[in-house]
């Protein structure tokens, strides 16, 4: 990573320039984000040479990740509201056209590398004005929240869990690529990750937290051999994570709620006990899990349709007597195994763990492809709390990076030489 500039040069020039503004619109800029993925696509299908094998490991990745699109466009025939179900399709076609662009576009390692270092500086970037932010209304109003979660919430469509997954994956890019930096690029390396690490602490998702942690402990073992050193480090994140949950009433009310499993702290279904009172992310998490499963029961092969899971969910919510939800809020199955299935079926959330796990086996081996491995184990956690694939920025989180990752450890400058071989 020390060896690669920031700025693009050579044959790919737009095309990584295009990238990088994919990168910095994903934070600052969501109209643009939409219209530079177009402007990348446009370049890509006039410009960019194109190379195909059917027989290869690399294009067959490719027709995987494409499949996760395609599942949905067969759900459309299922679909009884359409109107929702091409919205949803417009909304996910990046699942589509990413894995194609970066699956026949033979680009340098160095391109990649450059496109990572963007992010990393983009993510940085957007968690220091956000906290500025934050500082701001904390000295202005005394309140303690406005520099946690939704108080540190500047950029359009960024909520906390998104701007969490963001910042964990730069952290894992920096730290797989720590060792190739110098030592003074080294030390700004970890000022980063010291820096995203306290972020996310602030943004107190909980199960993003315990994934940090669990990552820092792993690099920790990895890159230290020295046993004091280990657990001064992990002692270190420990103390800070405690001292915000002592501290800051926020964080203290969301752990407190976590581990409260007294009846006061659950929704009963089928009564109307929902009403009159907050609940926390665990309490209605549960119950919309046993009203997502009621669904599933009734249509666990082909699933409801692309476009009816959430009025599958809300008719369930009303029949489970889970009026909070039914009437006040529009809660999606907040489990993207459950909303795949709910939408496509078996055959759909079959297609789903196949994008993240035959990744997994085809590369968890690889050392030079542990960032790779990292986020796809990230992603296998947080589907179990998120549906990140629900709003446009989750989409192209997964697909961008999916893409980016899935094709930079591929052998690369291999040119067509077979009959099997072709330019498009």
């Amino acid at each position: 990573m020390r060896n690669h500039p920031l700025v693009p040069t050579g044959k790919h020039l737009v095309f990584e320039w295009l990238c990088i503004a994919i990168v910095y619109s994903m934070f600052f800029w969501t109209g643009g984000n939409s219209g530079f993925i177009i402007l990348l696509t446009a370049y890509w299908l006039f410009f960019e040479k194109k190379f195909f094998d059917v027989s290869s490991k690399r294009t067959q990745l490719m027709f995987l990740f494409c499949s996760l699109y395609l599942i949905s466009l067969i759900g459309l025939l299922n679909t009884a509201n359409m109107e929702i179900g091409l919205f949803r399709l417009q909304q996910k076609s990046a699942i589509f056209f990413f894995p194609i662009i970066f699956g026949t576009t033979i680009l340098a390692e160095r391109s990649f590398h450059i496109i990572k270092i963007h992010f990393v500086l983009a993510c940085l970037l957007a968690a220091i004005i956000s906290l500025i932010y934050g500082i701001v209304n904390f000295v202005r109003t005394g309140q303690s929240f406005r520099m946690t979660r939704e108080g540190l919430m500047l950029f359009a469509d960024l909520n906390p869990p998104m701007t969490g997954l963001l910042c964990i994956i730069a952290i894992i890019i920096l730290l797989h690529h720590i060792r190739e930096l110098s030592v003074r690029y080294r030390v700004a390396a970890m000022a980063i990750v010291a820096f995203l690490t306290i972020y996310m602490i602030l943004l107190g998702v909980r199960l993003e937290v315990i994934c940090l942690f669990v990552l820092l402990v792993f690099f920790i073992f990895r890159y230290i051999r020295s046993t004091v050193i280990r657990i001064l480090l992990a002692s270190g994140f420990v103390l800070a994570t405690a001292i915000s949950l002592l501290f800051i009433p926020a964080l203290n009310r969301k752990w407190k709620e976590l581990v409260d499993f007294s009846p006061q702290n659950t929704i009963v279904l089928d009564k109307d006990s929902s009403l009159g009172r907050s609940w926390g992310g665990k309490s209605i998490r549960l119950a919309i899990w046993q009203c997502s499963k009621d669904v599933i029961k009734r249509n666990w092969l082909t699933g409801v349709g692309t476009g009816d899971v959430q009025d599958s969910l809300q008719a369930a919510y009303a029949q489970r007597k889970f009026y909070f939800a039914a009437y006040h809020n529009k809660y999606n199955a907040h489990n993207e195994y459950l909303e795949m299935w709910l939408a496509n079926g078996l055959p759909g959330l079959l297609m789903y763990v196949s994008c993240l796990v035959i990744p997994l086996l085809m590369f968890g081996g690889k050392a030079s492809a542990l960032d790779y491995t990292l986020f796809i184990c990230l992603l296998l956690v947080m589907s179990f709390t998120e549906t990140f694939l629900n709003v446009n920025k989750g989409v192209i989180l997964y697909s961008f990076f999916n893409s980016i990752f899935g094709f930079a450890y591929f052998t690369t400058g291999v040119r067509p030489t077979s009959k099997n071989r072709s330019a498009l």
